[in-house]
């Protein structure tokens, strides 16, 4: 989250001069803008740490753009574990005629597959979507469905926070100063 304190909003105001009153506005349109970017530059950011797709992560982002009246912003994800048939499984198709001896599951790019022994592929039975599928007992029943991290967890490390945070308060910024010029050069 990007927070403009008040002593930053009365300098704004005082490089504005004769158009203080229209600092809020400035300060909005280039949180808006930061805000933006900054939900880009989660996807990007999860997509290259994590074998997950873009679309994934996007859907379960929330953004809260700021008003006049209350000048801040939010990006907010929620979401479940991911099934790990959204990540890297090998092989990927349920029903070989000869499954594979070990199934391999990777979720972090650059780690690696690493083997689920005991694991297997199968199409669900109402939806027939494939499920990364784990026997509890030596018996047939219960199967439980593996999960990996949540989007989250993803981009609430520190790696992928830290990126994001400090690119959304450089676009803030260079807006900012795009938006004060705009405002006292009378551009529309």
């Amino acid at each position: 989250m990007i927070l403009v304190h008040v002593f930053r909003q009365r300098e704004i105001e005082a490089i504005m001069g004769d158009c203080a009153k229209q600092a809020p506005k400035a300060i909005m349109r280039a949180l808006n803008r930061s805000v933006e970017n900054a939900r880009t530059n989660v996807v990007s950011s999860a997509t290259e740490e994590y074998y997950v797709s873009a679309t994934a992560v996007r859907k379960t982002i929330t953004i809260t753009k700021a008003t006049e009246a209350r000048l801040r912003v939010k990006v907010h994800s929620k979401d479940t574990g991911r099934e790990l048939i959204d990540f890297k499984v090998s092989p990927k198709n349920p029903g070989l005629k000869r499954p594979p001896a070990v199934q391999r599951v990777g979720v972090k790019k650059g780690s690696g597959l690493k083997d689920l022994p005991g694991a297997f592929v199968r199409k669900g039975i109402k939806t027939g979507k494939p499920h990364v599928l784990k026997r509890t007992t030596s018996k047939r029943y219960p199967i439980n469905v593996k999960y990996g991290i949540s989007v989250p967890q993803m981009i609430g490390s520190k790696k992928v926070r830290l990126r994001i945070e400090n690119e959304a308060r450089a676009i803030f910024e260079k807006r900012l100063d795009h938006e004060i010029s705009r405002i006292l050069g009378g551009n529309k």
